[in-house]
């Protein structure tokens, strides 16, 4: 009988143990929930005479992701994924895009003020099958091209 007891006890404590999530698995749960909330898309555009450009964020936390396209007059149109982070008030990303059907990797860096991004402009080269810029501290940005905010499409 006093088996019986102990098996009982150690069953029903089994099973309640089962349903109970460590402090750990809690912690991701909620984490994984803030991230969720804190995940934002926000969308931008340049519209002048022919020159259109479009870029799509979403950002969560300082990480950020989203679409870049580029239809520029007298250039060839380019579209495809950025993946990076905000670093302070600039954006560092690698833009993955085809461009006369070729695959291509390049660096790209906006400045984003006052609820608009610009794209900083510099010399660049070729690293590990990815163009760069040589040196980011000497970008210029130049107001020329000024991505505004836009309402995003769903």
């Amino acid at each position: 009988m006093r088996l019986h007891c102990l098996y009982l006890c150690l069953g029903i404590f089994c099973l309640s143990s089962c349903g109970q999530r460590t402090s750990e698995q809690r912690e991701i749960q909620e984490e994984t929930s803030i991230q969720e909330i804190v995940s934002e898309k926000v969308c931008f555009a340049y519209d002048h005479n022919d020159d259109l450009m479009g870029l799509t964020l979403i950002l969560n936390g300082i990480r950020v992701s989203g679409q870049l396209v580029y239809a520029l007059s007298e250039k060839d149109r380019s579209s495809g994924k950025i993946d990076g982070s905000m670093f302070g008030d600039t954006l560092i990303a690698d833009y993955t895009f085809v461009s006369e059907g070729r695959i291509s990797i390049r660096e790209v860096v906006f400045l984003n003020r006052d609820n608009t991004f610009v794209e900083g402009i510099g010399d660049m080269e070729e690293r590990d099958s990815k163009m760069v810029f040589k040196n980011r501290s000497a970008l210029k940005f130049q107001n020329h091209i000024v991505l505004r905010s836009v309402p995003c499409h769903k």
